[in-house]
């Protein structure tokens, strides 16, 4: 595969060469399923060796993991930026459906990167399928806290949470199917925020 981006090799310091590595998977990984990109094409990318990019990863699993992770943190603080910047007027329901489009940006290119499909599941080795099961339940926590949930009740919102996130992943994978088309996208976030809400109401919170 060709690089994206042909740049010279250049000596950099441990961190910076690692986050390099992670933004070249994250550019290829965009373009390209797991199976279809190579370590090789990772290193050109990053502009450096094959034999560096195992120094700091163990597997091309760990380095997709890896991906997935750092995407996953910056989707996170984007969202919670969008969040902050609502107008102390808005309802839970207004925090909800901000996080969709902001997710919906990421999954479109709309946020002068490119779309970045590999957030959503999808034909993960092992390491992922663990990472992503984590980041699930960690999602879910912290949707329990932006929602002001009570504790005691945690227990069972946890399975309107997760299952909103479960139906959140099936519509954006159909969304991201059809090509991400706009005239979709109040119906998919109305849609998703009336699923997490109507669950939240028949748990009786």
């Amino acid at each position: 595969m060709a690089r994206i981006d042909r740049r010279r090799r250049t000596r950099l310091d441990p961190d910076a060469r690692r986050s390099a590595i992670v933004e070249a998977a994250r550019l290829l990984f965009a373009h390209d399923s797991y199976e279809k990109v190579a370590v090789t094409a990772v290193a050109d990318q990053a502009g450096t060796s094959e034999a560096l990019v195992y120094h700091y990863f163990d597997s091309k699993a760990d380095l997709y993991v890896e991906v997935i992770g750092a995407s996953m943190a910056r989707l996170g603080r984007e969202q919670d930026a969008a969040t902050d910047a609502l107008p102390a007027s808005a309802d839970a329901r207004d925090r909800i459906r901000v996080r969709i489009e902001v997710l919906l940006d990421h999954l479109s290119g709309e946020r002068d990167d490119p779309p970045e499909p590999f957030l959503l599941p999808g034909n993960d080795p092992s390491p992922a399928v663990v990472a992503r099961r984590r980041m699930r339940e960690e999602a879910a926590s912290g949707l329990r806290s932006l929602l002001h949930l009570p504790e005691e009740t945690a227990g069972r919102d946890d399975y309107a949470l997760l299952g909103f996130l479960g139906f959140l992943d099936a519509a954006c994978l159909a969304w991201v199917a059809r090509g991400c088309p706009d005239q979709d996208r109040r119906a998919l976030v109305e849609t998703a925020s009336d699923a997490l809400f109507g669950a939240l109401r028949r748990r009786g919170t």
